[in-house]
């Protein structure tokens, strides 16, 4: 900002402006860039500068704007570096999560996180410890969310049904209390059938197979009722039937005795 062009390069990592201030960059940072630049890496620069001209001639005069995309140098006023690098975003189609943005200011530093930037806080300019602490950064942050994935992928075991018969078999003195029951079971009159239901959960053949017996058992009894009640019947039938022989052996006997008495001729009266 309080430069004056043009620049003068007076060493590998000076340069001195038309009023003989020298500028100065770390001694590391041009063969950092230039590394980066041959593994193939996309570099731009995020700058709050208002002077973008000027910007440009001091970056050619350090020997660094040829390891930079010149559509990717965000240079310009804002209120901090969100726009900048939203707007490196879109030029570069790289996601945010794939970039490693290093800057001096902590504020800077915060907003890049938040857009979910790797991000290094520099001291004294881009240096090779830098370069590898965001690199490190970079490949624990990759592996991380590789793991995430992975996890997030990775199918869930389907979840067994709750089962309190294991763990009532589980749980300490439980063959006590197994032991009691079925002796409660044999005094109280239960069959073992019973026992065994409660202590042991039936197949659903043995279930369906004691339900046709139980069923058969119903029916016999039911049969058994219904010769009863048509026994009981007959009985009361062959009551009846004898009934009315009787009264019908007795009418004849009293038609017998009137018809005698009509036949028998009137006594003569006594002189």
């Amino acid at each position: 900002e309080n430069t004056s062009p043009p620049y003068r390069r007076i060493s590998d990592c000076q340069v001195e402006d038309a009023s003989g201030r020298k500028i100065a960059m770390h001694a590391e940072t041009a063969s950092v860039l230039g590394a980066l630049r041959r593994a193939g890496c996309l570099i731009g620069v995020a700058s709050l500068s208002g002077h973008f001209q000027r910007c440009s001639q001091l970056l050619t005069a350090l020997g660094l704007k040829q390891h930079l995309r010149h559509d990717l140098l965000q240079i310009h006023t804002g209120r901090g570096k969100e726009g900048h690098l939203k707007a490196l975003q879109q030029t570069s189609k790289v996601c945010f999560r794939d970039m490693l943005f290093f800057d001096d200011l902590h504020a800077n530093a915060n907003t890049a996180r938040g857009l979910g930037i790797t991000t290094v806080v520099v001291k004294q300019g881009l240096s090779a410890a830098a370069l590898a602490q965001g690199l490190r950064e970079f490949a624990a942050k990759r592996k991380g969310s590789a793991l995430m994935s992975a996890w997030l992928r990775k199918p869930l075991a389907p979840s067994k049904p709750h089962d309190p018969s294991t763990e009532e078999a589980l749980s300490p003195g439980n063959s006590s209390r197994s032991k009691r029951n079925e002796q409660e079971a044999v005094e109280g009159g239960n069959s073992s059938g019973h026992v065994g239901a409660h202590l042991q959960p039936q197949s659903s053949t043995t279930a369906k197979q004691e339900l046709e017996v139980e069923g058969g058992g119903c029916r016999q009894v039911e049969s058994e009722a219904r010769r009863g009640e048509s026994g009981a019947n007959a009985r009361s039938s062959s009551q009846y039937g004898e009934e009315d022989s009787e009264r019908k052996a007795l009418k004849p006997d009293a038609e017998h005795d009137s018809e005698q008495e009509q036949r028998r001729e009137p006594e003569p009266e006594p002189e």
